[in-house]
């Protein structure tokens, strides 16, 4: 089928065209204002110990980055989980508008004995501020309750804890993510475009022959 062939079909069914036209009309404020999307941040630092005794307290200041991972690949439950990302690959950055990420920061070298404090991010999408600034509570509750947990297992004293802060350097408030609407028209004009020649080309094909048979046999009766 050309393009001319299109055409021909859609001058004798230009009412379904106009049909399609209104429909998108009616449709396209609807689609064109998609449900608001609040972003946040905030990043935990992990401290090594003021005493460094007994096996957990040498490895974590050593390399408070492998606790970290630790710490992250129980909240996420999933080893896949732990891989260390940029910061600037943010949670709706990935396209994820409605949940969680716990991950540990790549800052170069984090891996090095001499790499010294390690980074979690926690982020939190939603549809609110206040879904997000619950997530992000409970994501930072769950970071300090699984580290915690390894410390009681590793019967860690209390002055030789490992140390959770959060971070006094980054902007933790949440934002209302801006929305490409220039994206949005352009998703509704191809739909609609599909729309349009799929309906022209079955009223044409299939529905006007149909009811001309259905005429011509009534007609013959």
């Amino acid at each position: 089928m050309t393009v001319a062939d299109f055409l021909s079909a859609l001058g004798r069914r230009w009412y379904v065209g106009l049909v399609v036209v209104l429909m998108l009309g009616l449709a396209g404020p609807v689609l064109l204002k998609p449900a608001d999307t609040y972003w946040g941040r905030l990043t935990l630092v992990v401290l090594p110990p003021k005493v460094t005794t007994g096996t957990w307290n040498v490895l974590l200041d050593r390399a408070p980055v492998a606790v970290a991972s630790l710490s992250v690949m129980e909240v996420n439950q999933s080893p896949l989980a732990v891989h260390a990302a940029s910061s600037d690959a943010t949670l709706v950055g990935l396209g994820v508008t409605d949940g969680v990420l716990v991950q540990v920061r790549a800052t170069g070298g984090q891996w090095t004995p001499a790499a010294g404090n390690a980074y979690i991010d926690v982020e939190a999408a939603g549809p609110s501020v206040e879904i997000v600034e619950a997530r992000l509570e409970r994501a930072v509750a769950d970071v300090r309750s699984a580290v915690a947990e390894r410390e009681v297992q590793f019967e860690v004293a209390p002055r030789n804890r490992t140390l959770i802060e959060e971070s006094s350097g980054d902007d933790t408030s949440v934002v209302l993510v801006p929305v490409s609407r220039s994206r949005a028209l352009g998703g509704i004009v191809l739909l609609g475009g599909l729309i349009l020649v799929g309906a022209v080309l079955l009223a044409d094909r299939r529905i006007a022959p149909a009811w001309h048979r259905l005429r011509e046999g009534r007609g013959a009766r």
